[in-house]
């Protein structure tokens, strides 16, 4: 029996996109309907990347953009700048900075050790 050819599990893979835009298209329209978009920081990311064939990878082992690059989008308006691109690189340590400042709590400890940027 002949397995999935790697051109279809990619067309699969890429058929799924249109499902995510509907559903996070429709969390922000039931935000702004019940008055709450400008109090909910927005945050749309995924794990690492995924090379599609890129430098011949197909796995996440590699050390290349398309292998470990993940989509990072956050959005709160009137707190979050629109349209604005960050030229760091940010990780996960810097995704709790954030969100703690944003929340205006101090994150635990004596002394407080949070590794990330804000």
């Amino acid at each position: 029996k002949k397995g999935v050819e790697f051109a279809d599990w990619v067309r699969q893979v890429n058929e799924c996109v249109p499902a995510i835009d509907e559903g996070v298209g429709e969390l922000i329209a039931a935000l702004k309907e019940t008055g709450q978009l400008e109090n909910t920081l927005v945050v749309y990311t995924a794990d690492q990347g995924f090379a599609m064939g890129e430098h011949g990878m197909r796995m996440k082992i590699a050390p290349y953009d398309a292998n470990y690059r993940s989509p990072l989008i956050v959005s709160m308006p009137g707190t979050v700048a629109a349209g604005k691109a960050c030229p760091r690189v940010a990780n996960a340590p810097d995704l709790v900075a954030t969100f703690f400042a944003l929340a205006g709590v101090k994150p635990p400890g004596d002394p407080v050790v949070l590794h990330g940027r804000d």
